[in-house]
């Protein structure tokens, strides 16, 4: 097994403890024209947090993940050792109260029992600053404990809003910056609260030869 995930050895260090990391990832050039193509795409719903996993829409599904694959598999990989995207999506917060996404961790996807891990990339397609929905992240949580997450799998102190909300960190990011989280971290979002949607990307990666599971 690959001792290091990230390439960059200061990277690796901080998000191994802290359980994220900012990192540049592809220009703001490449990170508009993906903004613009799923815009173009989808168009704008209203007061809503929408992920590609929601939408039945297999024909658009297969055209999001071939957009993403193209303009940001390459990069991902450069930035990673020995890891690969097994998972695509385009994440879009649009203007309103209700966009915003609870405290949350991601589901397991490899065996973190035989010290696997899987790790999200969230790319900025745009500045995500100010009001227009950042991410937040509480930093070293993904250290604290190792259940099982899934379907219907959610560990109950995640329900202890109170105690979490005041340990959250807004991630500030710039258009075509990323941030690599552990699949344990807990994480959630603010709403956009601008007039104009707000678009990500997220990029789920696992070590090469690391099976799936759920």
């Amino acid at each position: 097994m690959t001792e290091h995930v990230l390439i960059d050895p200061e990277l690796d260090r901080r998000l191994q403890r802290d359980g994220f990391v900012v990192a540049p990832l592809i220009d703001a050039a490449t990170a508009s024209g993906l903004r613009s193509a799923y815009l173009d795409r989808v168009g704008v719903h209203d007061d809503r947090l929408l992920s590609d996993m929601q939408v039945d829409d297999i024909e658009y599904r297969r055209w999001a993940a071939q957009e993403l694959r193209q303009g940001l598999d390459g990069p991902t990989a450069a930035l990673f050792v020995d890891h690969r995207p097994f998972m695509r999506h385009f994440l879009a917060q649009f203007p309103g109260d209700n966009s915003g996404s609870d405290v949350q961790r991601d589901w397991m996807w490899v065996d973190e029992r035989a010290h696997e891990r899987s790790y999200v990339v969230w790319v900025a397609l745009e500045d995500i600053t100010g009001h227009n929905g950042q991410l937040r992240v509480i930093r070293g949580s993904h250290r604290l404990d190792g259940m099982l997450r899934g379907a219907d799998l959610t560990a109950p102190w995640l329900a202890h809003e109170g105690v979490l909300e005041d340990r959250l960190l807004a991630v500030p990011l710039e258009a075509g910056q990323c941030v690599v989280l552990d699949g344990a971290l807990v994480h959630a979002s603010y709403p956009n609260h601008t007039d104009v949607p707000r678009v990500a990307a997220v990029l789920a990666t696992r070590r090469v030869g690391a099976g799936l599971v759920h």
